[in-house]
């Protein structure tokens, strides 16, 4: 009986490490939450490569925008670092991310050009 007490309190710490050992590993972004912040960086991206490359912004102020995005999702620079490399770590997980970050920015390119449509035949 004994022996079972034992071996029963063995397995039980095994399962409380194992399930703690999880949590230590699991991202502090959820991929919903990984998702929105991608999006936000690639329009970022957009919005700074042409700023940039049209003389509006230059190059000191686009480090500003990067942490400006990083704190709207109340995440630092190493979080974000440690998180992009949990996730990409499996490959087809990650392609999935990206795969719902794409279809997101489609969505919104989309929605830009029928507003940019609306604000034309407006004028006109």
């Amino acid at each position: 009986m004994q022996k079972i007490l034992i071996g029963f309190i063995a397995l039980s710490q095994i399962f409380f490490v194992g399930c703690n050992s999880q949590k230590k590993n699991a991202p502090i972004l959820e991929e919903e939450e990984m998702v929105e912040l991608l999006v936000d960086i690639h329009m970022a991206d957009a919005a700074l490569n042409r700023g940039v490359s049209r003389g509006k912004i230059n190059q000191s102020e686009v480090k500003k925008y990067y942490k400006d995005i990083l704190e709207a999702h109340n995440i630092s620079r190493e979080q974000f670092d440690s998180v992009y490399n949990y996730y990409s770590k499996d490959f087809d997980n990650f392609e999935e991310l990206y795969n719902e970050v794409i279809l997101r920015l489609q969505k919104k390119k989309k929605n830009l050009e029928l507003q940019k449509r609306s604000a034309k035949d407006s004028i006109e």
